[in-house]
């Protein structure tokens, strides 16, 4: 499908399965994609709404992720320090 959707726009194609992604990955799809296909607006609107919320949602958990690093990376830090 990729392949014939590139010959088609003349340009890079990734096609994503959106109700198996990552809220992240919906939200930026969402934002940024463009539709191609639309057999059913009303679920496609409903999808859209419900995919929103939990990205809104999550934001306060994303921050929180985000502002600090993952404990695997402390480590990697701190082994990575030269010691004195």
């Amino acid at each position: 499908m990729e392949g014939a959707l590139e010959r088609l726009l003349g340009r890079p194609v990734q096609v994503v399965a959106l109700n198996r992604a990552s809220a992240d990955l919906v939200h930026r799809v969402l934002r940024d994609g463009k539709i191609v296909l639309d057999r059913d607006p009303a679920a496609r609107i409903r999808f859209e709404v419900r995919r929103r919320n939990e990205y809104f949602d999550l934001a306060p958990i994303r921050r929180l992720y985000r502002r600090y690093p993952a404990p695997a990376t402390a480590v990697a830090e701190r082994v990575a320090e030269p010691r004195r």
